[in-house]
C-alpha cells in the first residue's frame, strides 16, 4: 500500500499545529513526513532485510560505532518506542527496526544527513516529539541521537540467535526440578516462563527482523518478575525467583515464601479476576467483577508429540495442578491490576481499615501535629492542586494524598488548608489552649486520594480511594491521570500505574503551602505547625525512598546488575514492571505470535493463516498482510476460552485448559 505524498500533504494541512508549521522544512518530502507523524496516518515501509549479527565471543570488543548505535537505540526505545513500536501510531513504523528507520523512500533517518532526517526534525528541531506531558530526552541524549545520524546511523550489532526452546523442553525442565524436590515441597512449587520472550529474536531465515527481544530485556523481565512477586508479598524477607534452566527462562517460587499458599491464591491468579468501577448511579453500587482466566493455558495429555505429552503429564502429576507454569509477561500485566492486586495483598475495602492495619490514626496525628503536610498547585498525575500528608506507620511511613476535581471554593488548598473535615473538627478539651478551636471552616473538600505505604519487606504498596475512603479501581480521570498509559489507558489504575510511576520510591516535590497561604490566627499557626520547612520534607522523602531502594536492590539487583551493568546504580535502570507490562500490551506482529504459540519458524504460522479460513475468522488475517493485531484480540474470551487457545487448538498445538 502506497500513500500519495501529495494526498498526505493536502489532507493534513488543516490540522497541522502552528508550532510545527513554523518549523516545517522547505523540502516537501520532509514536510509531508513530519505532518504524517503529527497526524498518525499510515505510511507502510517495506519489510527489509535482517540486520547483521556479531558472534557472541566478539561482543567484548565493541567499536565506538557499535557503542554509539546502542546508546542511540536506547534513546529511541525510551522516548519513541511506546508510540512507534509498542503501538503503531504510524502504521508500520517501529523505531527499533533499523531497516525501516533508514529506508531511503521514507526518510525517517537519512544516514549522515541530519537535515534530511525526520526523526531529528521532530526530536531535535521542532521538539514536538515526545508530546508535551511525556518524559523528554535530555540534551545529552539528543546529542547522542544527533551524533548517531551524522556518523551514518550504524545498526546495533546483535548477538547470535538464542537456541529456541520448545514446550517439550519447558516441561522436561519442570520434571527435573520437581523430581529433585521433596514430595512435601512439590505442591507449593510454581513456575513462571519467559520462553516466549527468549524465542522472540531475529528469525533471519524469514528475511524479516520483526521485533527481537534483547538479552537486556530478558534480564529486565526477570527483575520485573522478582519486583512484582515481592510487591505482592506480606512477608518480611525479599524472595528471589530461582531459574531452573541454563537459559534462565523458567523461574520457580515456593508459594509459602510469599504467603500465597493461603486462600488458594494461585487459583485466584489463574482465574484472572478483575474489577471495573461500577457505572451505576447508585451510591452503594459495588464494582463489577469479571473473570478473565489465564488466556494461554494449554494441556498436552493427548498431544501427538510423544516427548511433550509424557513430560507435561509427569510435570502436572508431580505439581498437583494442571497449570504449574504460566507466562511471566501475562502475570506482570495482570497481577498488578485490581482485583488480583487487592486480593494478593489482602487490602480492605475502606481506607480507614487499611490505616488500622498500618497502625495509623489520621485524626490523632492531625490533632497532635504528628503528620507532615505539603501542598502544591500541580503535579505529574493531578490536574489540580494536591495535598500530601506523611504519617508514621508500623512498617515505615504512610503517605496519603488528597486530590481534587477542581480548584475552586473548598477545593482550593491555599484558602482551605486544614482538613479533612472529620479531623479538623474533632478536638477535645484536654488538649490545651487550643482545645476549643474548630478548624472545620478552613477544611478542604477533596474528591479522592492515593495512599502509599511500606510493605514488611521495604517495598511499597498502593491504594486508591474516593472521597468517602472507599477503595476504588481507577482514579477518576478528572482528578488524576497516567500520561504514560502503562495500563493501556490514561486512567490511573491502582497497582500497575503506581508501581510504574514510583520507580525510585517517593516522588520529590516542593511545598507551596507554608508560604502560600494568608490565614492568620490559630488556623495560620496550625497550618505552619503541620507544614515544615522544605529541608525537613526533603529529608523524609529521602529516608523513605532509601528504604524502598534498598529493597529494590535486593529484589532486582541480582538480575539487572550483571556484566557491563554490574556497577550501575539501581536507580539508573528503567522501572521493570511497567516496562514489561507495556511490552506485553504491544501490538503483535506475525513473528511474535508465532513465538508465543511455540513455533520456531514464523513461516509455519503465515502459511496456516493463508490456508485456514478459521484462523482468519479468529482475527489473524492482518498478520498475513504484514500488519499487526491487538493483544486484546488474542486474549479476548468466549465461553472461557481465549482466541489464543482456539488458535493453538486449530493448529494442533495443545488442548485449551478451561478454568472453571
Amino acid at each position: 500500500m502506497t500513500i500519495s505524498r501529495t494526498a498526505v500533504l493536502m489532507s493534513l494541512a488543516p490540522v497541522a499545529s502552528t508550532r510545527l508549521r513554523a518549523v516545517l522544512p522547505v523540502v516537501m518530502l520532509r514536510s509531508m513526513l513530519l505532518l504524517a507523524v503529527v497526524a498518525g496516518l499510515a505510511i507502510l515501509p517495506r519489510a527489509g532485510a535482517a540486520a547483521e549479527t556479531v558472534p557472541a565471543e566478539e561482543l567484548s570488543a565493541y567499536s565506538e560505532s557499535d557503542l554509539l548505535a546502542r546508546r542511540a537505540t536506547a534513546v529511541l526505545r525510551q522516548y519513541c518506542y511506546r508510540c512507534h513500536g509498542l503501538k503503531f501510531e504510524i502504521e508500520g513504523l517501529n523505531v527499533l527496526r533499523h531497516d525501516i528507520l533508514t529506508d531511503a523512500d521514507l526518510g525517517y533517518v537519512t544516514p549522515g544527513d541530519l537535515t534530511a532526517s525526520l526523526v531529528w526534525d521532530v526530536a531535535g528541531v521542532a521538539k514536538s516529539m515526545p508530546p508535551d506531558g511525556q518524559p523528554q530526552p535530555s540534551a545529552d541524549e539528543l546529542d547522542t541521537l544527533k551524533q548517531w545520524i551524522e556518523q551514518g546511523a550504524p545498526a546495533v550489532p546483535l548477538v547470535e540467535e538464542r537456541t529456541p526452546l520448545t514446550p517439550a523442553d519447558v516441561f522436561s525442565y519442570l520434571v527435573q526440578d520437581l523430581e529433585a524436590a521433596s514430595p512435601e515441597d512439590r505442591p507449593f512449587l510454581r513456575y513462571f516462563s519467559l520462553v516466549n520472550l527468549h524465542n522472540n529474536q531475529l528469525a533471519r531465515r524469514t528475511g524479516r527482523t520483526g521485533r527481537p527481544v534483547e538479552d537486556a530485556e530478558l534480564r529486565m523481565a526477570r527483575a520485573a518478575l522478582s519486583k512484582l512477586i515481592n510487591s505482592l508479598s506480606l512477608q518480611a524477607e525479599i524472595v528471589l525467583p530461582e531459574p531452573i534452566d541454563p537459559q534462565q527462562t523458567i523461574l520457580r517460587i515456593d508459594l509459602r515464601d510469599v504467603g500465597w499458599e493461603q486462600r488458594q491464591l494461585w487459583n485466584e491468579i489463574l482465574a484472572g479476576v478483575t474489577l471495573t468501577d461500577s457505572t451505576s448511579e447508585a451510591a452503594d453500587a459495588a464494582p463489577a467483577e469479571r473473570k478473565s482466566p489465564y488466556p494461554f493455558g494449554l494441556t498436552y495429555n493427548v498431544h501427538p508429540n510423544d516427548n511433550l505429552r509424557k513430560a507435561a503429564t509427569r510435570a502436572t502429576e508431580l505439581a498437583g495442578t494442571p497449570l504449574p507454569v504460566i507466562r511471566a509477561d501475562w502475570f506482570l500485566d495482570t497481577a498488578a491490576r485490581p482485583e488480583l492486586y487487592y486480593r494478593l495483598l489482602n487490602l480492605p475495602e475502606n481506607v480507614k481499615q487499611l490505616e488500622e492495619q498500618l497502625g495509623v490514626d489520621v485524626q490523632q496525628d492531625f490533632r497532635k501535629d504528628r503528620l507532615v503536610r505539603a501542598g502544591f498547585s500541580e503535579s505529574g498525575v493531578s490536574r489540580h492542586n494536591r495535598l500530601v500528608d506523611r504519617h508514621p506507620a508500623r512498617l515505615g511511613a504512610y503517605w496519603k494524598s488528597y486530590d481534587f476535581a477542581g480548584s475552586e471554593d473548598r477545593r482550593n488548598l491555599f484558602r482551605f488548608p486544614l482538613g479533612p473535615e472529620d479531623a479538623a473538627g474533632s478536638r477535645t478539651a484536654e488538649e490545651g489552649a487550643e482545645a476549643d478551636e474548630d478548624f472545620r471552616q478552613f477544611a478542604f473538600d477533596h474528591d479522592g486520594g492515593e495512599m502509599i505505604f511500606n510493605l514488611p519487606n521495604g517495598l511499597q504498596g498502593y491504594y486508591l480511594s474516593d472521597a468517602a475512603g472507599n477503595r476504588i479501581t481507577t482514579g477518576p480521570i478528572q482528578v488524576v491521570r497516567d500520561l504514560t498509559e502503562t495500563a493501556g489507558t490514561t486512567e490511573v489504575l491502582n497497582g500497575l500505574s503506581c508501581i510504574s510511576c514510583h520507580d525510585k520510591g517517593m516522588k520529590r516535590f516542593r511545598d507551596a503551602m507554608r508560604f502560600g497561604i494568608a490565614l492568620g490566627g490559630a488556623a495560620g499557626l496550625k497550618t505552619r505547625r503541620l507544614v515544615p520547612e522544605q529541608q525537613e520534607i526533603d529529608r523524609l522523602l529521602e529516608e523513605d525512598s532509601q528504604r524502598f531502594l534498598q529493597a529494590m536492590e535486593q529484589a532486582t539487583g541480582p538480575f539487572l546488575k550483571v556484566g557491563p551493568d554490574s556497577s550501575r546504580e539501581i536507580t539508573s535502570f528503567e522501572e521493570p514492571v511497567g516496562a514489561m507490562a507495556r511490552l506485553y500490551q504491544k501490538d503483535l506482529e506475525l513473528e511474535e505470535l508465532a513465538f508465543e504459540l511455540g513455533l520456531t519458524d514464523p513461516r509455519e504460522l503465515l502459511e496456516s493463516i493463508r490456508r485456514n479460513p478459521r484462523l482468519r475468522e479468529l482475527g489473524l488475517g492482518p498478520l498475513a498482510e504484514g500488519r499487526a493485531i491487538k493483544r486484546s484480540t488474542l486474549v479476548s474470551t468466549s465461553r472461557f476460552l481465549s482466541v489464543f487457545q482456539l488458535v493453538a487448538f486449530e493448529l494442533n498445538l495443545g488442548t485449551p485448559h478451561r478454568e472453571l
